[in-house]
């Protein structure tokens, strides 16, 4: 993470100290397609449902990216790999709105020793838990800033059917070089919006839930890349950045009262491949 930072400060610098190297974007559109990492800070995860309420504090998780596979370049597939996909509109010959879907991935790990506080009881052991995991029975209790081990009998949490993250954001951009063929640019941009994770969840090793798209809170994110440019029209980027997510209602379970809550920092990188369109011609002086 510390690397991100040092590298999203430094392109911020030369974009400032080059404002001056002026060029046109003003009136055209972005679309940009790009695949993606990220890193997680710690977070504490609350759990309420039929028969328990407890929290688990500090608890470690991985993103989950895609194995290098025909699925990146498969047109029916392209969605499945954590993806970044954004439109921007140039508002003047520097500055943007973006609006784009941030597919990310959270998965908590299975194995780790965390802390837990609070309660679980008879009534959670529904839902064919003590047909699935006999030892459920053992989580029964309640507890006051004991240790427990994640195992995935205990639980499975993860939003690795999406931590959507339905971002707007104002991008400015500046030129470092340029030449017939070929200009290097740099961005950075701030955006904000919705959070929708997919969650699976299992709970006391009992049935899987899966729950459906659902707006569980909101986040904010800095990002800053460079760009290099064929003739100002195709592009080929990698950016780095961070930012913070708050869950305060993840749905664990359709249709049911099941919820968790969250709140983390997160770190990315991406790279993919852009183009620029015309989508109003500038009036000649």
């Amino acid at each position: 993470m510390k690397v991100q930072v040092l590298a999203f400060l430094t392109l911020s610098f030369l974009s400032t100290t080059l404002v001056g190297q002026e060029f046109s974007k003003k009136g055209k559109v972005n679309i940009f397609w790009g695949y993606s990492r990220e890193i997680y800070t710690k977070s504490d995860i609350h759990l309420v449902g039929e028969g328990y309420d407890y929290t688990l504090y500090n608890v470690k998780a991985n993103d989950l990216p895609e194995e290098p596979s025909y699925t990146y370049i498969n047109p029916e597939q392209l969605t499945v790999p954590q993806f970044d996909f954004r439109v921007a509109y140039y508002f003047n010959d520097h500055y943007a709105i973006s609006a784009g879907w941030d597919h990310m991935k959270y998965k908590l790990q299975n194995g780790q020793t965390a802390r837990i506080t609070g309660t679980i009881t008879q009534d959670a052991l529904n839902d064919g838990t003590w047909e699935n995991n006999p030892q459920s029975a053992n989580y029964v209790g309640e507890y006051v800033n004991d240790e427990i081990v994640l195992s995935k009998d205990f639980i499975k949490y993860e939003h690795t059917d999406g931590l959507n993250f339905a971002r707007v954001s104002i991008e400015r951009i500046d030129r470092l070089y340029h030449s017939k063929w070929f200009t290097l640019t740099v961005s950075n941009e701030f955006g904000t919006g919705p959070v929708l994770p997919w969650t699976d969840f299992t709970h006391l090793g009992g049935n899987r839930h899966t729950n459906r798209l659902h707006v569980s809170g909101w986040g904010f994110g800095l990002y800053s890349g460079l760009r290099a440019e064929y003739k100002e029209t195709f592009y080929f980027t990698s950016n780095v950045g961070g930012g913070f997510i708050n869950l305060h209602d993840v749905e664990t379970k359709q249709g049911e009262d099941d919820w968790a809550k969250q709140r983390f920092w997160f770190a990315k990188w991406n790279f993919g491949i852009g183009v620029y369109l015309t989508a109003f011609k500038q009036d000649k002086e």
